[in-house]
């Protein structure tokens, strides 16, 4: 939950898109309980006003989300296991292999974060306030 504010916004994902290649990705790691936390449901909203394909899934055991946004269409999970063999991790990220973890992230779910209006502290401080 706590994120540099600047690093949160539509201007930085548009950054973060112009330097992307064709096939690149965008990979977010965002703590919170549920999808529905003021900190994911507004950083995930804001990547996904960017982005045409986002994605996320809860990492299993823990509070964290993997928030991921593609350039170009998403891998098939036979690539998706391609690229975790080639890292040293895969015993760890198998979970990632099967699709069905990920859910896509619909655009204009939530409150878009802007430089210069990117509360999220005031979203975190939200969060913790969360019955």
């Amino acid at each position: 939950i706590y994120l540099p504010h600047h690093l949160c916004t539509r201007e930085f994902f548009e950054l973060v898109d112009s330097r992307l290649l064709s096939d690149g990705v965008v990979a977010l790691n965002l703590g919170g309980i549920t999808r529905d936390d003021p900190v994911v449901a507004a950083v995930t909203a804001t990547v996904a006003s960017v982005f045409d394909r986002v994605e996320m899934a809860r990492v299993p055991f823990t509070r964290n989300w993997i928030v991921l946004a593609w350039k170009g269409a998403p891998p098939t999970d036979v690539a998706r296991r391609s690229r975790l063999e080639q890292t040293p991790c895969l015993a760890e990220l198998e979970w990632m292999v099967d699709g069905s973890h990920f859910a896509p992230v619909v655009a204009g779910g939530g409150t878009l974060l802007h430089d210069g209006r990117a509360a999220v502290g005031s979203l975190a401080h939200d969060a913790w306030q969360q019955p």
